[in-house]
């Protein structure tokens, strides 16, 4: 069984222009900078290639050629919102006014987000395997689902 190209399993992309999350218009990604998030995602497979997530990243990251202080095997659960906050991404809540708004001054309270898009709101394990000036790149655990997240800055 032949592997398949990292590119053939992204499933989201973001950036500067596209940073609108696709499941919902009140929130987008923010970040500094010149920026753009590609996030992969893949199965585990008893007979195929990924049986593990170190299987996942040995065969499609460069971790062999990277420092070895670059890479944390955090062996804990991990939200979304902590992996966001390492590739310095936030969630920004999008302003969207009405007529009904602005005739009444109520605050709503935020409705606190902690998934979009699709993606687990916490993962089992998750290991950083590259983080230098232009790039960090996660690689985390959902059951028998693995999510690969890289973040490129410039």
């Amino acid at each position: 069984m032949a592997l398949v190209p990292l590119e053939n399993l992204k499933i989201l992309s973001y950036d500067i222009p596209n940073s609108s999350l696709k499941s919902t218009n009140n929130y987008k990604l923010q970040s500094y900078g010149d920026w753009c998030l590609y996030i992969y995602s893949t199965y585990l497979s008893q007979q195929g290639h990924i049986q593990t997530l170190n299987d996942f990243i040995n065969q499609y990251t460069d971790v062999n050629n990277r420092p070895p202080h670059e890479r944390i095997d955090y062996n804990r659960s991990v939200t979304l919102l902590e992996i966001l906050e390492e590739l310095h991404l936030e969630l920004e809540e999008v302003e969207m006014v009405t007529k009904n708004d602005r005739k009444s001054n109520n605050n709503k309270k935020k409705k606190n987000l902690n998934s979009f898009d699709g993606l687990p709101s916490k993962f089992e394990n998750c290991v950083r395997v590259a983080m230098d000036g232009n790039h960090t790149a996660f690689v985390a655990i959902c059951g028998k689902t693995i999510y690969y997240f890289w973040y490129l800055t410039s």
